[in-house]
Parts: structure tokens; C-alpha cells; sequence
């Protein structure tokens, strides 16, 4: 009863909080165009000069916390417009302006939530009473925002580019979300999004392609509200699914094509794809995990690091594994 009193006032005063912020600049908030540019300032304190058109100025101030958000548009001399933001802590001047997008970068589609999602079939679709949504930020996401999403009911168990995060939350309190300042958008992430292709594409065909096959299954988390739930509800299922961990947020399960249907439409399931033997992926692991990328733009290489690896082989006598020695699960590997 009193943690229901404290969201529905804490949810009130964000509401009344959000009414007072101006939808154009103003708040402390200044755009000034000048023969050379236009120049943004807070508070008298300039943090962004530009050359191109600048529209749509916005402040928003994050309720309780003091952290102030600018964000306008740009459009260059070629017409083309971008949307860029600021972020200033409370007792911080304004952070580094950010030329930014929108677009969630799901592996079903790659859309701007507010511009319009991408057509989802009918038989994939969220339903009444599924609760994991997509909430999408004006910025990058903050602890300020995650802190208030769980205030209000909400329970964030993913991050999603660009912008957003995973959250499980009722349909009553997804409806206090949106009321959130900083919250642009808010959608369900239905079982489309959760579906490796190949499934989804070859659903009418499923009995006879795939009617009885393993899957990898990952979960949101670990414990009885990640993992290890996820694994004895599908043990549930029958005998035959033979549900087992297969890391620390991934399972393993055998499913006909309707258990594999109904269950990715749980709350606990994040992606679900066909399950296959360990492979050697020296060739390409660098590229698929991103290290090739990061070095060749940041020149990081990962120094001072370390991470979790399943190989089949390893050559502990390495000058660079004698400084930083390998915890050996499996037994070691002579070379």
C-alpha cells in the first residue's frame, strides 16, 4: 500500500514538473544567430557554436535530480537535418553537444520509433498482458532515468541502441513512463524482435523443417527471476524439452514449433535462435565481437582488460598469459 501511495505521488509530481518545462527554448535556455553562426548558451554560459540552422530548441529538467537536458536540430547547408542534445549534471556546466540518432537498432529492422515501426505480423505481435516494452530516451540513457523507471513499476533489463532500454513493466505503469520528461517513445518489444530469422521466416512451414529442435534461449538475468526460473518453467513444458544452463544467462531446450511460439512470448526470454555445436571463430571472432572496429576508430586494443572466453584450444606458455594468467575451467591446453 505505501510503496503503491509513494509511486502515484512520485509519478504526480513528475507530471506536474514536466507541465512547467517549455517546449521551445527558454528556461535559461538561448539561441542566438550571428553572422558567423548561431551560438547556445545556458544560463549566460555558451557550450555550442555552429554554422548551420539550428531548430526546435528544447530544456528539459530530470524531476529531483537537477540534471538539465538541451536538445535542438541542425540543418546544414544541403538541407539535411540531425538531431543533437547536451547533458548538464546538477552543478556541472553543460557536457559535450552530441550529433545523435534515433533509429533502434534491432536485428528484425532498423526504424525511429517516432517516425513509425516496422509492419510486425499479426501471429508475432505483443498481446494483452505481455510486458516487456522498449522505452526510448531523448539522450543516452541515464542512472537518473533507470532510477526513475523502476519508481514507477517499471524493471530495466536491457539496453538497446540508440537510446533505449528493455523494460518489464505492467500496461498501467507503462502509461507513467511515458508521462516521464525525458522518455520519447515507448513501445512493445514484441516476440518478432526475439525470433532468429530463419524461425520466424519459415513459420508455416515449421512442422516439417523443425518440428522438434534445440534451441539457445537467453535470458534477461540470472536467479530465480532470470535464468534459473526461465529453465524450470520450461522444464515444465514436458520431459522431452530437457532445459539446462548453458551460461550465465543462456539456456538450452528442446521445442516443438507451438512451445517455441509460446515461449517466446515470456517476460523472462530475450532472443531465441537455433542452437548449434562450438565452433572455432578465430577468423572472424575479432570482427563479430567488434575488437577489430574499436581498435582501427579508438585505437583500443583491450589492454588492462579482462573477459570470459570459450575456446577450444590455448597455449598457456604465452609470454602475455604469464602477467595475466587464464582461470582454466575446462583443463589446460598444451601448445
Amino acid at each position: 500500500m505505501e510503496s503503491t501511495l509513494r509511486r502515484t505521488l512520485f509519478t504526480s509530481l513528475f507530471a506536474f514538473l514536466a507541465a512547467l518545462l517549455p517546449a521551445v527554448a527558454g528556461g535559461g535556455l538561448e539561441v542566438v544567430s550571428g553572422e558567423t553562426g548561431t551560438v547556445l548558451s545556458l544560463d549566460g554560459e555558451p557550450f555550442h557554436e555552429t554554422s548551420a540552422g539550428v531548430t526546435s530548441p528544447r530544456l528539459i529538467v530530470v524531476p529531483g535530480t537537477g540534471t538539465r537536458l538541451a536538445l535542438w536540430n541542425e540543418t546544414d547547408g544541403g538541407g539535411a537535418k540531425a538531431p543533437f542534445y547536451a547533458i548538464g549534471r546538477a552543478g556541472e556546466p553543460m557536457g559535450r553537444s552530441v550529433r545523435t540518432s534515433y533509429t533502434l537498432g534491432l536485428r528484425y529492422g532498423e526504424f525511429d520509433p517516432a517516425a513509425g515501426a516496422v509492419e510486425v505480423e499479426d501471429f508475432f505481435s505483443a498481446t494483452e498482458g505481455e510486458n516487456l516494452h522498449l522505452v526510448q530516451f531523448e539522450t543516452q540513457g541515464l542512472e537518473e532515468y533507470d532510477r526513475a523507471i523502476r519508481f514507477v513499476g517499471g524493471q530495466v533489463l536491457g539496453f538497446m541502441p540508440n537510446h533505449a532500454r528493455i523494460v518489464r513493466v505492467s500496461s498501467g505503469n507503462l502509461t507513467r513512463i511515458r508521462e516521464l520528461p525525458f522518455v520519447r517513445w515507448a513501445g512493445p518489444y514484441h516476440p518478432a524482435y526475439r525470433l532468429e530469422e530463419y524461425l520466424r521466416d519459415n513459420r508455416e512451414n515449421a512442422g516439417e523443417l523443425f518440428p522438434l529442435q534445440r534451441y539457445s534461449i537467453l535470458a534477461f538475468g540470472e536467479g530465480e527471476a532470470g535464468l534459473n526460473g526461465l529453465i524450470a518453467r520450461l522444464n515444465s513444458l514436458g520431459n522431452t524439452v530437457d532445459a539446462a544452463a548453458a551460461g550465465k544467462y543462456l539456456a538450452n531446450a528442446t521445442l516443438t514449433p507451438d512451445q517455441l511460439f509460446a515461449v517466446a512470448r515470456w517476460d523472462r526470454v530475450q532472443f531465441i535462435d537455433r542452437w548449434s555445436p562450438l565452433e572455432k571463430e578465430m577468423d572472424s571472432v575479432r570482427e563479430i565481437g567488434g575488437g577489430t572496429y574499436v581498435e582501427s576508430v579508438a585505437g583500443d586494443t583491450g589492454a588492462g582488460g579482462r573477459g570470459e572466453l570459450v575456446v577450444t584450444g590455448c597455449c598457456l606458455s604465452l609470454p602475455e598469459l604469464q602477467v595475466n594468467p587464464l582461470s582454466e575451467l575446462g583443463g589446460a591446453v598444451g601448445c
